[in-house]
C-alpha cells in the first residue's frame, strides 16, 4: 500500500471521527496539549460543541468537578463508548459525581452556610425553605 494511500486513510478516518470543519481546529489544539482558559470565545464554544453540550454547561460541570471553579483545564477529546455496558457505566460515573454535588449542597451545615450568609446581606431572616 502506498504512503500517499494511508495518509488518505488516515486523514479520512480523522474527519469520520472528528466530525467536520471547526472540530478538526479543536483536535489540533487537544493534540498541542492546550488548556480551556486560553481558549478565544469562539474557541470555546467549538470545544463545547465538539462535546455536544453548550458552553454554560460545560463550564458549570468543569467549575464543579474541579472544586474551585477555576476553568485552568487540559482539553481531552471526545471518546464516543463503543458499547451499551460503556456507556452506562459512564452514565452511572457522571451521577454519582452529581450526585456527591448535590448532597454537599444541601448538607445541613452548607444549608446553614447559605442560611447565614443570606441574613448577613439582607438583614432579614431567610425563609423556612432556604
Amino acid at each position: 500500500m502506498a504512503t500517499s494511500d494511508i495518509k488518505r486513510r488516515i486523514a479520512k478516518a480523522e474527519q469520520g471521527t472528528a466530525g467536520k470543519g471547526t472540530d478538526l481546529h479543536i483536535l489540533g489544539l487537544i493534540k498541542a496539549g492546550a488548556y480551556y482558559d486560553e481558549l478565544t470565545d469562539e474557541e470555546k464554544e467549538q470545544y463545547a460543541q465538539h462535546w455536544k453540550t453548550d458552553r454554560e454547561t460545560l463550564e458549570m460541570v468543569h467549575g464543579a468537578l474541579l472544586n474551585d471553579g477555576s476553568l485552568h483545564f487540559r482539553l481531552e477529546r471526545l471518546i464516543p463508548p463503543r458499547t451499551r455496558k460503556e456507556y452506562e457505566d459512564r452514565l452511572k460515573e457522571v451521577r454519582g459525581i452529581m450526585d456527591e454535588i448535590a448532597a454537599e449542597y444541601n448538607s445541613p451545615e452548607q444549608r446553614e452556610k447559605r442560611r447565614r450568609e443570606y441574613e448577613e446581606q439582607t438583614g432579614n431572616k431567610a425563609p423556612e425553605w432556604m
